[in-house]
């Protein structure tokens, strides 16, 4: 499976699981992206290349926030994760 089919097969999760590259690419191409049908590659094409363009176009002080914020929730969900973790060791007898 070549990238541009990786990227076609996961394009709504990429989307809808990354709220972050959501916000910088905005409502415009997140729209063509979601709604894209992934058996018309030329519609695919088009909105992976206005997401792309969206992308390298934004402010860099946007993206700049929105990693920072990407950084924050994984942390945090990270931090969560482990909160649930019991840790279990043998006994030494």
């Amino acid at each position: 499976m070549g990238n541009f089919a990786v990227l076609v097969y996961f394009k709504s999760l990429l989307i809808s699981g990354v709220p972050e590259l959501a916000e910088v690419i905005g409502q415009s191409a997140v729209e063509a992206m979601t709604s894209a049908d992934s058996a018309d590659l030329d519609t695919v094409r088009s909105a992976v290349k206005q997401a792309f363009s969206s992308l390298m176009r934004c402010d860099s002080s946007v993206v700049s926030s929105q990693i920072s914020n990407l950084v924050k929730r994984l942390g945090e969900s990270q931090q969560d994760r482990c909160k649930h973790v019991e840790l279990t060791l043998p006994s030494r007898e």
